[in-house]
């Protein structure tokens, strides 16, 4: 009885977040000509969450004025995943499809395209992202176009979660890695990586999942020299809806409240999920 009352709540709340965010967002929304804008590359890593996948491209498309550059790497997933994205990524001439024979840490994607991004700006989206306003990537770039001591613009400060009891991660000050961006020219001042230090770096340690790598060192050497970390205005943190985390359903068993919400929303995912795959 208490899961079905909580269940109601979780998907009330939910409801109304998405309904509040949508009508703001709308509201909030700014003409841009972005061909003015320099181009522009946008990363997504993908594990094993196709109906995320197809929310997140669809509303991505709605979401841009032009095409900018998709870069798609996927970690060997066995949902589908891989072969709805060889279908996208074939019709699409500005989408490159990355096909990765195992699962690769965040953190290590993340510096390998800092590092080879050959546009002026890069943008990290994760897989579960709900885009509910349109010109949103091209108002970030115009962002960091006006502060030009903005070198990462992120969508939220990280200073630590909840996370299920076997896990493990740090919690340092540093970013939201599910939707940030970077002036690739940061390279050329910072070699340090955004993948998380441990002991041994490999996705279980000491019988715990590995459920997190923020950019904590990364973001430490960034102050060191003095290079400037922005946050999402208001304006734009309420024009998408993260998912969150939904990967971890996959790999741990969380707490019942926990679960229970992350359930609703994989639910709510594949029915929105449906109004999407006519993208491919």
């Amino acid at each position: 009885m208490f899961n079905h009352i909580l269940m109601i709540y979780h998907k009330l709340s939910y409801h109304l977040q998405l309904a509040f965010q949508r009508a703001v967002s709308m509201g909030l929304r700014r003409s841009i000509d972005s061909q003015k804008l320099p181009e522009v590359t946008l990363f997504i890593s993908s594990f094993n969450t196709l109906n995320a996948l197809q929310v997140t491209l669809g509303s991505l498309e709605k979401t841009t004025q032009k095409r900018e550059r998709l870069v798609i790497a996927d970690n060997a997933s066995t949902d589908g995943s891989l072969e709805f994205l060889r279908s996208y990524s074939s019709k699409r001439s500005w989408v490159t499809l990355i096909e990765s024979k195992e699962l690769k840490l965040h953190g290590l994607w993340i510096d390998e395209m800092i590092r080879l991004c050959e546009t002026k700006y890069l943008f990290f989206i994760d897989s579960d992202i709900l885009f509910l306003g349109k010109d949103l990537i091209s108002e970030c770039v115009e962002y960091m176009e006006r502060n030009k001591d903005c070198y990462l613009f992120s969508s939220e400060r990280r200073d630590g979660g909840v996370i299920p009891t076997n896990c493990i991660t740090i919690h340092e000050p540093s970013v939201a890695t599910w939707f940030f961006g970077v002036r690739t020219s940061v390279r050329e001042k910072i070699n340090e990586s955004f993948v998380i230090r441990y002991p041994h770096e490999q996705p279980e340690i000491n019988g715990k999942k590995v459920v997190s790598d923020t950019g904590a060192k990364f973001i430490q050497a960034m102050k060191e020299n003095r290079l400037g970390v922005h946050y999402f205005p208001w304006s734009l943190r309420v024009r998408f809806y993260h998912f969150g985390s939904l990967s971890w359903l996959y790999m741990v068993e969380g707490e019942n409240r926990w679960t229970l919400m992350k359930k609703y929303q994989l639910l709510d995912l594949k029915r929105r999920a449906k109004g999407y795959q006519e993208i491919v």
